[in-house]
């Protein structure tokens, strides 16, 4: 199948946004949302993705479910299976990073897959921290829209992730059977329903096929299109 590269808008574009989940809650000024805080309010509330905005405020997502949760766990495996041979650490959505964001704040994001590379865990002296969230940004990171993400604010996460300090990202879109590549200082790129997506420079020899999930999605819709 041919694959077709367009270009969207610029990712400054979608730099407004600073709230990029279900809601966003302030709390008062004498209670700060401390990485202790944050670790126990998702020990207590487990079906819910929680992160600290830019401003300090409680950020609740929700959490992937159906088709968006098999196509991560999928990605996640591949990803997965090629950092054993090179080393570093690649995570699933329970993977927390403390960020420093150049713009102002210091947010933490929990991001669907992730990858640390080794110079990374030597820059934080060889090995992950005991207890809280790692503090760094992952040199790759993957987001999958779920049915109910808006596509502008996930383009707005994978700008932030940029920003953060991320080398590769992508953004799957399920729906419209899309990856989006981004890298520093370029414009992101759009592959329409593309077969196979490698992850050079960055991730070199990491290859994933796309044809068997995007054939999953055809196969759910065409069964639901069934019963109605």
């Amino acid at each position: 199948m041919t694959t077709s590269v367009s270009r969207p808008a610029a990712a400054s574009a979608f730099l407004g946004a600073r709230h990029r989940g279900l809601l966003a809650l302030r709390l008062p000024g004498d209670v700060p949302l401390t990485d202790e805080l944050l670790e126990r309010l998702g020990q207590l509330n487990p079906e819910w993705r929680l992160e600290r905005g830019h401003d300090g405020e409680l950020v609740v997502r929700m959490g992937s479910g159906g088709p968006s949760f098999m196509i991560t766990a999928e990605i996640l495996a591949v990803v997965f299976a090629w950092s054993k041979a090179v080393r570093g650490y690649a995570f699933g959505a329970d993977a927390s990073f403390n960020v420093v964001d150049p713009l102002g704040g210091e947010p933490m994001r929990n991001p669907d897959i992730s990858w640390v590379s080794p110079e990374q865990m030597e820059a934080m002296g060889g090995f992950p921290p005991m207890r809280g969230f790692w503090p760094v940004c992952p040199a790759f990171v993957v987001e999958v829209r779920s049915p109910g993400d808006s596509l502008r604010n996930q383009h707005g996460r994978m700008a932030d992730w940029l920003r953060f300090g991320a080398q590769l990202g992508w953004l799957v879109d399920p729906q419209r059977r899309d990856v989006w590549i981004y890298r520093p200082d370029q414009e992101p790129q759009q592959l329409r329903r593309p077969a196979v997506v490698g992850g050079e420079p960055l991730l070199n020899g990491m290859r994933m096929d796309f044809e068997p999930i995007w054939q999953l999605i055809d196969d759910a819709e065409a069964a639901a299109a069934a019963t109605e």
